[in-house]
């Protein structure tokens, strides 16, 4: 995402077809850490 930092919340939630309600689905989780990378931090739940 290019110049995010003056991108809408409601933009955000678009780039990443993500609902605010609901989150990512395990489904969309693994699809955008295939696409992006894993997170810089390391996290205590392993989704495989």
């Amino acid at each position: 995402m290019d110049n995010a930092h003056t991108t809408t919340v409601e933009e955000v939630y678009a780039f990443f077809s993500v609902n605010e309600s609901t989150g990512l689905s395990l489904d969309q989780v693994r699809k955008q850490r295939d696409r992006f990378g894993p997170n810089g931090k390391k996290c205590c739940m392993r989704i495989e």
